[in-house]
């Protein structure tokens, strides 16, 4: 489901719970499940890490609580689509949300997204989306 983007972003975190990105390059890569930071992300100077851009949006998101899943499916050149998946629907939380979205594009004007929200309402994810076992992040 997640496609593999050759161009890699600079990602610092700031004290805000914010991440940003800029352009630049790396020699590693994330590649399968990610179980820590330290396989994600690789310091390239001091506060500054480098992630490719579908594992950007997925960190970003997950700065929300609520968010249980994100999946991340490259579309093609640089047209990423992304579905939040959240178990309740509510404007503060789709606020949220959104502000989280608006950092992503900010933070990677050289791509293109594609948002969804799934508010799932105490259903088993299986249930309403059929990849439900493929998530690019999944809070634990």
């Amino acid at each position: 489901m997640l496609g593999q983007v050759d161009n890699r972003h600079n990602v610092s975190a700031d004290s805000g719970s914010s991440l940003r990105a800029t352009s630049g390059s790396c020699e590693h890569s994330a590649k399968g499940r990610v179980s820590n930071d330290s396989q994600l992300l690789v310091q390239s100077r001091p506060g500054v890490y480098t992630a490719r851009p579908q594992d950007f949006a997925w960190l970003e998101l997950s700065l929300v609580n609520e968010v249980e899943r994100v999946f991340v499916d490259k579309e093609g050149g640089r047209m990423f689509r992304i579905l939040t998946v959240v178990n309740e629907r509510s404007p503060e939380l789709r606020k949220r949300i959104y502000q989280r979205e608006k950092a992503i594009i900010d933070a990677l004007p050289d791509y293109q997204f594609d948002f969804h929200i799934l508010a799932r309402i105490n259903h088993e994810l299986h249930e309403v989306i059929d990849c439900a076992d493929r998530p690019s992040y999944s809070r634990r």
